[in-house]
């Protein structure tokens, strides 16, 4: 995603935070979440992103436990005031194996945990879900800034759609 994003972007870098996920709790509904922030720079393809990123995300990994016990221990709104300030993009990625598909109400999963709804004070928000029974990746793009070509990606884009604006 972070390659289509520079496809559209006019930017030389982002700076992303990636949320991460860790169930290591029984406290708080068994999960923590967290962000490790990494900014990234406008490459030449896919392979050097993923490789940049997942250097940059196993050196600051521990960020993830940090930024979550900060944000339970401080007043939220001060850090949200310069969260909003700095970061270019939000990416939350999660992958649905459908082991328990009978078990629960999948159908829908792909539209209703894959949208963002209302005005976001971040540039870029990013739901990326792997819906691995189906051997498909939804991605929604949730966009409040201009320098995202919006227009163009939809136009060169095939599998992209334009589902609400505001």
């Amino acid at each position: 995603i972070i390659n289509l994003l520079f496809k559209y972007l006019k930017k030389d870098s982002i700076k992303v935070a990636f949320t991460v996920g860790f169930d290591d709790t029984v406290y708080f509904c068994k999960n923590r979440i967290g962000v490790i922030i990494v900014t990234i720079p406008k490459m030449n393809d896919e392979s050097e992103y993923l490789n940049y990123i997942k250097k940059m995300i196993l050196t600051n990994k521990t960020d993830a436990i940090c930024s979550y016990d900060l944000c339970r221990n401080f007043p939220i709104n001060l850090l949200r005031k310069n969260l909003d300030k700095t970061i270019d993009v939000i990416l939350t990625s999660f992958k649905i194996d459908g082991k328990d598909k009978n078990d629960c109400d999948l159908k829908n999963i792909n539209y209703n945990v894959g949208s963002f709804l209302g005005i976001g004070r971040i540039p870029i928000y990013i739901c990326s879900i792997t819906l691995d029974y189906d051997k498909l990746v939804k991605v929604c793009i949730k966009s409040t800034t201009p320098d995202l070509d919006i227009d163009k990606m939809i136009e060169n884009e095939p599998s992209t759609t334009k589902l609400y604006e505001w």
